[in-house]
């Protein structure tokens, strides 16, 4: 509290109020403090940061009278409250750090009326539209063009909505040309105020802030958009009318959002809304278009003379950003601009060209697609723009929009939960406060025929859908709690029919991890009788009967995936096949089951580390696996927990004193042993690619940690492992707490640190920038699914360790 008193006199006394305010005004409220962690292989002077205000447990009312203070020197941190869902209502805080390579920067949030007051932070983004009203320019809100708007008209100013941040800025021509024109700046201040003033001409014209420097003609300009028709973008010449929205006017973040109402393309009416924005401290403008009905649009960079192509790579991930670009003496006064469009392998139909642009064509998924693009110019202050250092900049720009810094958020009720003492009451109490946030927010959206918000799709017959599942049905074992009981089995039931038929599964797919499910079927036919659950069964074994196998006997990932075992498969697989082999009395399958295990702990195995690589090509012949041994390059943390989460499902199924049991036994005990020097010390969690902590862009995952905390306990639980490693799953579970478990006012509680999913195949090539590339994401059921199964095995480990505490 002194420290916070400090920093707040002494805004007082810079403000000059502080005669005015009695001491029980300033004195300051803790609300939550935040931790930000560098995922970039630079140092960056503006990491953009966005802290969701649920998050923080915070309400709107709240947040407007917080001060944030960077607690290393205490001083007060620009911010801006802003609406990340299009909602209109102000829903997270934005800000920029000043982060080295790697680094981690600590704040803390408190909520202060008088440092709302007193702190003006400096305006690095602007945002404005301004329209001719009593004869002069008057800038406003929202406005919407009349029917039949055309170019050149004088009734709105630099003829479009305008945007900048401290280092560029631009302007879109809200008529039928629809291009995006650049304003190169000579000075850091905001200007577009300024801007078009005094006539249509004037920016044209060098000026001290800089000019207008781009012949956009008739081309989309850098970055604005249309449809591909006949081998050219087409643009949005034919609109009804166009409303354009200023969404938010820094100080460090300046929006605009632009709706296009009854598009005429091709016989047909389209509605597109394009929001775009800029931060402080960036050259870039991410756009997302959102367009009914669904068609796919195009992007580019107009072409000029004196550029030259300087185009990213295109083996980068799927989900990673890449660019096309160019560079010359392409501005209108001859001097050197750069321009890049930055898009995601997995949105890109093809990268070409029209009589006028350089094309990125996109693929609209589910209505919407994302990208960004930005311009550099010569003649910016402090500046070095070459083709070499502007493709170093496209790098760096890139490596930002891929990797979003990691965050640890305490929040106040996350601040009680986190002092607790680790008992089985707290771990079950967590587990609850998981399991009802999900209920709350998930509803029945992944039961048949409902639509599932977080993959934006119908609800299919999927994994994840079976993990949550059966955390779920674990949960409801041991806490007797109805509510997760019906929810766990009236999902899975929902694709069955009464003919045993199974919603959005085929067995001629030979997709492995379509197995899982068959775990509840087992459980719901065990508790019904009903033929229909056998029927589906049955099915689900026949796949496995007749599934494709390498030559040493490994089922096939995937038929789509010939000749690959990966370390997944085996959960999706072997608990179902143990169980159904058990239940039904199919007890000769036991052998190959545990076959399976078997030939990836020796074809998998690092025999350096004694950890197993994510998958094996058996062919040797993807682009991913190693030619001589047809290894995948690294250890995923979370196909390490697959695996071992199979191995203790599997085995409670296998008859005890069988060759089977004790070679599956000793394969859990020493991959156990193997991953245990790899536990994090600082978090106590196990890092996304387990062996390489240190490389940039590595980070502490919990779906992987949910995995070991759940096998180890189980292991300790059925006799399997040495009492003796109780420690660790208790560290990991205490860490995740403390780290990436974040509480909300209503008891409930949400799960940070997931990574999103993670494959091998032509553009996921195994190494670990393509596993830092995927997203790092929350609540997704292959991080909740796993902590739910954690906390009912860590709960019974410390019931049995309380009353055997002697016990080996």
């Amino acid at each position: 509290m002194q420290f916070f008193s400090k920093t707040i006199a002494l805004l007082i006394l810079i403000s000059g109020l502080g005669s005015k305010m009695t001491s029980a005004e300033v004195q300051p409220e803790w609300l939550a403090s935040v931790t930000v962690t560098s995922r970039v292989d630079f140092d960056a002077e503006d990491y953009p940061v966005t802290l969701p205000l649920d998050f923080l447990a915070l309400t709107t009312e709240e947040s407007a009278v917080i001060a944030i203070i960077d607690k290393l020197s205490g001083l007060p941190v620009p911010h801006q409250l802003v609406d990340t869902s299009g909602d209109d209502q102000l829903d997270a805080i934005f800000l920029v750090l000043s982060l080295a390579a790697g680094a981690s920067k600590s704040l803390d949030l408190i909520k202060d009326p008088l440092a709302a007051r007193v702190l003006a932070f400096p305006r690095r983004t602007q945002a404005e539209l301004s329209i001719v009203q009593d004869d002069r320019f008057k800038n406003v809100r929202t406005w919407t063009t009349p029917p039949g708007f055309r170019d050149h008209n004088y009734q709105i100013r630099y003829e479009g909505p305008g945007w900048e941040s401290d280092r560029i800025g631009y302007r879109l021509y809200l008529d039928n040309r629809n291009g995006i024109d650049i304003f190169g700046k000579r000075t850091p201040a905001m200007v577009l105020h300024t801007v078009g003033q005094d006539g249509y001409d004037s920016y044209h014209q060098p000026a001290d802030w800089g000019m207008d420097i781009l012949r956009v003609g008739k081309a989309v300009g850098l970055g604005s958009f249309g449809a591909w028709r006949n081998h050219a973008i087409q643009g949005l010449e034919d609109v009804h009318t166009r409303t354009s929205t200023v969404t938010a006017n820094g100080p460090l973040l300046a929006s605009h959002s632009i709706q296009y109402n009854q598009w005429r393309i091709g016989g047909r009416d389209f509605d597109l809304t394009a929001n775009l924005s800029i931060q402080a401290g960036s050259h870039l403008t991410h756009v997302l278009l959102r367009v009914e009905p669904q068609m796919h649009l195009a992007t580019g960079i107009v072409k000029l003379e004196n550029a030259t192509r300087l185009d990213g790579p295109t083996n980068v991930p799927e989900k990673d950003y890449t660019w096309i670009a160019t560079w010359g003496d392409q501005s209108i006064i001859g001097d050197g601009l750069g321009m890049a469009v930055f898009y995601r392998p997995r949105d890109l139909m093809e990268v070409t060209e029209d009589a006028f642009n350089h094309v990125v064509r996109l693929r609209v998924r589910n209505g919407h697609v994302g990208y960004a693009f930005g311009a550099v110019w010569a003649q910016e202050p402090d500046s070095d723009w070459n083709p070499e250092t502007f493709l170093e900049w496209c790098r760096r720009q890139a490596l930002l929009l891929n990797r979003p810094p990691l965050l640890r958020i305490t929040n106040r009720v996350d601040q009680i939960m986190r002092d607790k003492p680790l008992t089985a009451e707290t771990v079950l109490t967590v587990a609850q406060a998981v399991a009802n946030d999900l209920l709350a927010r998930r509803g029945q959206s992944l039961s048949f025929g409902h639509f599932d918000p977080e993959s934006q799709a119908q609800a299919r017959w999927r994994y994840t859908t079976a993990l949550l599942a059966i955390g779920f049905n674990n949960l409801w074992q041991q806490t007797g709690d109805q509510r997760y009981r019906d929810y766990a089995l009236s999902t899975i039931s929902s694709f069955v029919d009464e003919t045993g038929t199974i919603a959005s599964y085929s067995v001629d797919e030979y997709n492995i991890d379509h197995i899982l499910g068959g775990i509840l079927l087992l459980e719901l036919y065990e508790a019904t009788g009903s033929e229909r659950y056998r029927r589906a069964l049955d099915l689900m074994h026949e796949q496995m009967r007749t599934h494709p196998r390498t030559a040493q006997g490994g089922l096939w990932h995937k038929a789509i995936y010939p000749e690959q075992m990966w370390l997944d498969g085996l959960y999706m697989s072997a608990p179902f096949r143990a169980r159904y082999a058990a239940t039904l009395g199919h007890t000769n399958e036991f052998t190959d089951i545990a076959h399976q295990f078997l030939l990836l702990d020796q074809y998998a195995l690092n025999p350096q580390t004694g950890l197993l690589h994510h998958a094996v090509d058996f062919a040797r012949v993807q682009n991913w696996a190693d030619p001589d041994t047809g290894k995948s390059p690294n250890v995923w943390s979370r196909a390490v927990g697959w695996y071992l989460m199979a191995l203790v499902d599997t085995l409670e199924f296998v008859p005890e004193n069988t060759p089977e049991h004790l070679a599956l036994v000793d394969v859990l005990q020493k991959t156990v042993q193997a991953i245990l020097p790899y536990q994090d010390y600082d978090t106590g969690l196990w890092f996304q690619v387990m062996d390489k902590p240190d490389i940039p862009g590595n980070y502490p995952e919990t779906s992987s940690t949910s995995m070991f905390v759940y096998a180890i306990a189980k292991g300790i639980n059925r006799g399997w492992l040495s009492s003796n490693l109780h420690e660790v799953p208790m560290t990991a579970f205490r860490g995740m707490v403390q780290n990436a478990v974040n509480f909300s006012d209503t008891g409930n509680a949400r799960l940070f640190w997931i990574c999103e999913v993670a494959g091998l195949s032509e553009l996921r090539d195994g190494s670990e920038n393509y596993y830092f590339s995927e997203p790092i994401v929350r609540d997704d059921p292959k991080g909740t699914g796993p902590f739910l199964k954690a906390t009912v095995e860590l709960y019974r480990m410390i019931q049995h360790l309380s009353h055997n505490p002697k016990s080996e």
